[in-house]
């Protein structure tokens, strides 16, 4: 500082209160934080460190909360509220018994308290959304929040389906999928109530809207028969066409089902179009079509035209639900010609050319066959298909996991560990390869840019684009895990796109990138790839009755929490000690758990172990599949 005058000397003035007699020409005050002030407090003079007024802001004071406890607490909520707690102790990861929780809301409001067993597990039911957990034992405290931002990413799991709400399922079915004015509708509904929320007899309500969503007709049912609920409508003559929705009612949960009511002229022939497997390939030659009358006679000699339509279809696997097989990067426009116009042979069949020549496209195809059967009077039958097409053998996929910053942005000064896949037309993993991993910077996108037709491709080959990173990536068995480093800490739109060298075929995936300094404090972050726990069943469908086996990473001590669970509750849980000897467990299959079950397992190690570089603290989970005739 250039001078030693009282206000240069950079340091807080101190304040003696026992001399203070009254309000002065100099007088001071304080805030919130019981800071005092003195009155010369100066702006302009808030950024210089020679002045008092410098250290007069509240950020530049230096705190910190520190916690010092050994209680390692794991919570997990079922859909009804219900709160299942696990207490250890975090140095040699024993269950402790006798912890009292108490349960608190966001109002600060207690709303229960328990003890944890001699298992360190205990279980509460709340009837509202808790906050704060605090758990205390001796003269330890744990704190643990329950707000759905502060819990566990699921992304890197494959964790997709419908979820449960307030532990019922429900699914609408009718005998047909289209009906004509004036027909009858005989729908039936199927309620599942594992957990016997709702009481006997509860009122189920069915509410008929027309296309205009007007109310046409209401109907209650109390009475099932095993869960069954039979209800039978009808329309008027002169109803109106379009699509009908039934809505149906019980327990504060809805279910809906699509009704179509269509004017319909009904076929005089029947149309059969084959094809020789089930998704079309390059090398698939011809389909077969078949037309007979509906008495069973064939459709001698007939005048048949086939028409196809190509557009891009959406490249999903049922055994990889979240991830992207599509590059939106690919352009593909989808055109419609005839294939086959001509007669039909004496037995009302004919060869149906394929001929595709399709070189790139984003991932599968959909092929749309329209056809026709003309009978000797001008009438004709028609009957519309559509089919799979599959441009590639083999196909990648990957999943970005779900960020912590705004947008579920991923944090672009850590590593991101992104799950990349290899799968042919059907879905199966395949083989081991080098695959392409290529990352774009994507300008932003204002509010009048936005529309539907983005086109990746055209501006990643331009000379605009700026291409960030190129890597390669092995597979190995079909799968691996790509880690994406940037060179620096970037904000924005990102465009990865991963291609498989032999197929040709590539995905990629827009995604927001953020950096912690910019968005949220190192402070708060969630547990993420570093703390994912990969684990084996030997197998994947089970019937009631028999054991599932589980392989667990060895070390030389620790403890794993194995919480078995479905849509709406934990229906198992319990602990299991895990050794060098010893690092399997099992658990036995039950009726409650089909159709699939959940297993969640906390992986706990002593908090001073150096055997290994894991953490303390590791979590997975797996789908298996439950089979019960």
């Amino acid at each position: 500082c250039a001078d030693n005058t009282s206000d240069n000397t950079g340091k807080k003035p101190e304040i003696d209160l026992s001399k203070y007699e009254g309000p002065t020409s100099d007088y001071y005050y304080y805030d919130d934080e019981n800071e005092y002030y003195y009155s010369d407090y100066d702006y302009r003079e808030r950024d210089n460190p020679c002045s008092n007024s410098y250290y007069y802001v509240s950020d530049r004071k230096i705190k910190q909360n520190i916690l010092a406890s050994n209680l390692g607490i794991i919570a997990k909520e079922d859909t009804d509220n219900t709160l299942n707690i696990s207490v250890t102790d975090l140095l040699t990861t024993k269950s402790l018994s006798g912890v009292k929780i108490d349960i608190y809301n966001y109002q600060k409001q207690k709303m229960a308290s328990t003890h944890t067993n001699s298992d360190g597990l205990a279980s509460v039911k709340l009837d509202e959304k808790p906050f704060l957990l605090v758990a205390k034992k001796d003269k330890q405290y744990g704190y643990l929040r329950l707000d759905d931002a502060s819990s566990l990413s699921m992304s890197m799991f494959n964790v997709g389906g419908k979820k449960i709400k307030k532990g019922l399922n429900g699914y609408i079915y009718a005998e047909r999928g289209v009906w004509r004015p004036g027909d009858s509708i005989y729908l039936n509904f199927i309620l599942q109530d594992p957990n016997h929320s709702l009481p006997e007899n509860h009122p189920v309500v069915l509410e008929l809207y027309t296309p205009q969503n007007q109310l046409f007709e209401r109907k209650i049912k109390s009475r099932p028969l095993n869960n069954f609920y039979d209800f039978r409508l009808a329309t008027p003559t002169d109803a109106e066409t379009g699509n009908w929705v039934a809505r149906i009612k019980v327990g504060g949960v809805q279910f809906r089902k699509t009704l179509k009511i269509e004017a319909i002229k009904p076929n005089r022939i029947k149309i059969n179009l084959k094809f020789p497997d089930e998704i079309i390939h390059k090398n698939s030659k011809t389909a077969t079509l078949e037309a007979n009358w509906l008495h069973g006679a064939p459709a001698s000699n007939l005048e048949a035209i086939v028409e196809m339509r190509t557009s891009p279809a959406k490249t999903r696997f049922k055994n990889y639900p979240d991830f992207h097989f599509d590059d939106p990067s690919v352009d593909f426009y989808g055109d419609t010609k005839t294939v086959f116009d001509g007669n039909l042979d004496a037995q009302g069949k004919a060869q149906i050319p394929l001929k595709l020549d399709i070189d790139q496209a984003p991932g599968m195809i959909n092929l749309s066959f329209k056809t026709r059967v003309f009978e000797k009077g001008g009438d004709f039958s028609i009957d519309r298909m559509t089919k799979k097409y599959s441009p590639y053998k083999t196909y990648a996929g990957l999943k970005i996991p779900q960020g912590k910053g705004w947008n579920n942005a991923l944090f672009s000064d850590e590593q991101i560990l992104i799950p990349v896949v290899n799968v042919d037309e059907y879905g199966k993993p395949v083989g081991s390869k080098k695959m392409k991993v290529e990352v774009y910077e994507i300008s932003w996108r204002w509010w009048w840019q936005r529309d539907s037709n983005e086109n990746l491709g055209y501006y990643l080959s331009s000379s605009n684009s700026k291409k960030i990173l190129t890597d390669y990536i092995n597979i190995k068995n079909g799968k691996g895990i790509y880690a994406l480093k940037f060179p620096n800490a970037t904000w924005g739109r990102k465009f990865i796109r991963i291609t498989d060298l032999e197929s040709g075929h590539s995905t990629g995936k827009v995604f927001y990138t953020t950096y912690k300094d910019w968005w949220n404090s190192p402070d708060n972050k969630i547990p993420g790839g570093a703390e994912m726990l990969s684990f084996t069943t030997d197998k994947k469908t089970y019937s009631p009755g028999e054991e599932v086996k589980i392989n667990l990473p060895v070390s030389n001590k620790g403890k794993a929490l194995v919480s078995i669970e479905n849509g709406s509750e934990v229906l198992l849980s319990y602990w299991t000690n895990i050794s060098s000897g010893n690092h399997t467990t099992s658990f036995t299959v039950t009726k409650e758990m089909s159709p699939n079950v959940y297993v969640h397992i906390s992986y706990i190690q002593p908090h001073n172990q150096t055997d290994n570089d894991r953490p303390i603290r590791l979590y997975g989970v797996q789908n298996i599949f439950v089979e019960s005739s």
